[in-house]
């Protein structure tokens, strides 16, 4: 699937269910620092295996 399908498809959605504001600010408030944190240490430990 190519990035502007699954764009168009999130296009949709948002169309038919709309956008819950309220669990946006929470993954920005509470889970995207421990997203980046989570993703740096395993691109680390990828690193350091080549």
């Amino acid at each position: 699937m190519e990035w502007k399908e699954i764009a168009g498809k999130r296009d949709k959605l948002i169309d038919h269910f709309g956008v819950d504001y309220e669990l946006v600010w929470d993954v920005i408030t509470t889970k995207i620092l421990k997203l980046r944190e989570e993703m740096e240490r395993l691109l680390n430990k990828e690193k350091n295996k080549k």
